[in-house]
């Protein structure tokens, strides 16, 4: 979150702390507030827990999100020994990486060019203003 406020963007971000019970009501109030979720998880991707929360995303807030949503998780092998565990977990730039293009996705609606735009301005103003107040 910190790495983009750097870019102008605000990140809302949610620690499930608990599977059961699983706070479905917190993560879709965050999908349709925001119309785009990155979920990030330290296990394998195929049957981890984020294929969870993405199912409960699409069942109860699909019509919300302005681009798809992008899992960031662990490989699918075997977990590595302690000396390697760098290479398999979730790294911060892979998380940046997702949360860009979540919010750059541009559909094939006109809508969605025209948030990428509004977008791309915003962050150009804010460059903008930046560099005038230094």
């Amino acid at each position: 979150a910190d790495l983009m406020r750097g870019e102008g963007v605000q990140v809302e971000s949610i620690d499930v702390r608990t599977i059961s019970p699983l706070d479905v009501p917190t993560l879709i109030a965050s999908v349709e507030k925001t119309g785009r979720a990155v979920v990030v998880h330290e296990a394998p991707r195929t049957c981890g827990f984020g294929a969870e929360i993405v199912a409960h995303i699409n069942e109860k807030a699909l019509l919300s999100l302005h681009a798809p949503v992008e899992r960031i998780t662990g490989f699918d092998t075997v977990f590595p020994l302690p000396q390697l565990e760098q290479y398999y977990l979730p790294t911060t730039e892979r998380v940046v990486e997702a949360i860009r293009r979540v919010l750059y996705h541009v559909g094939s609606d006109a809508a969605g060019a025209d948030r990428k735009a509004d977008d791309e301005r915003a962050i150009a103003n804010q460059v903008d203003q930046s560099r005038d107040a230094t």
